[in-house]
Order: C-alpha cells, then structure tokens, then sequence
C-alpha cells in the first residue's frame, strides 16, 4: 500500500468564516468537492475563531492546496504543526469531514485554545474527534 502525505496546520478565521454554521457549511462544501477532485481526505474542526485541520493524500496535491489556502481571505495565519509521510489514510472516507466542539472536545482541549497546540497535541485532538464521530455513524 503507497504511502500517503500527511499535513497537519492551524489557521486564524477572518471575519464570519468560523464563526457561525452556515460560514463553515460553505467552507466544508467547497472543500469536499475540491478535495474529491483531488484525491485528499480529511478533518476540520473550527473553535475560538481558529480553524485546525488535517489533510491527507498525495503530497504535490496538498502542496498545491496549501498554496491556494494561504491566498483564501477566509483565514490567516495559517501554521503547518506536523506534516510527513503515514502508512495509510485515517480518514479514507470523508473528503473532508466536520468535527463539532462537544463538551468531550473542550475537556480534550483542558482549557487550550487550538491554536497553542503543538504537532503532536493537534494530531492527538484531531484522532480522538474522529474516533467519536466515526463511531457515531453506522456501520
């Protein structure tokens, strides 16, 4: 099995983007066609005004993503927290999947905002929001 890029980062919303359903449902709209297209999977959680997401494909696509994400007035600052190489897809599926904040996300967090995560505490966040929402959909 060919091993896929993984990219990990976090972003600061611009204005509405993060901030209420709707702003998301049209970024997850977009991102899932575009992703499709592109053959990336993924996850975005969005929470205090940040959004934190991991993508997971071919590393020259999410390159290439990348490069369109840092010209997307939606958002700024945008910080890569863990990127490399990983056995497989976690999220084979969802050409880019939604994670809510729960209450089990915030006791997750302990009181950190998303964007002081370090690689490691991102991707820990980002595999424990999956796990739930994985098990929330039937099989």
């Amino acid at each position: 099995m060919p091993k896929v890029w993984r990219t990990v980062y976090v972003s600061k919303a611009v204005g509405a983007a993060g901030q209420n359903l709707l702003s998301i449902a049209e970024i997850l709209g977009v991102s899932q066609s575009n992703n499709a297209r592109d053959g990336l999977t993924g996850l975005l959680l969005s929470h205090g005004g940040w959004f934190l997401q991991v993508l997971e494909g071919d590393r020259g696509r999410i390159a290439m993503l990348m490069s369109r994400l840092e010209r997307d007035p939606r958002h700024t600052d945008i910080r890569v927290l863990a990127e490399g190489e990983a056995p497989g897809r976690a999220f084979p599926d969802w050409s880019m999947g939604q994670v809510l904040v729960t209450p089990q996300i915030e006791a997750d967090l302990a009181g950190q905002n998303i964007a002081d995560l370090d690689g490691r505490g991102a991707t820990d966040l980002l595999d424990k929001a999956a796990g739930r929402l994985k098990a929330m959909i039937p099989a």
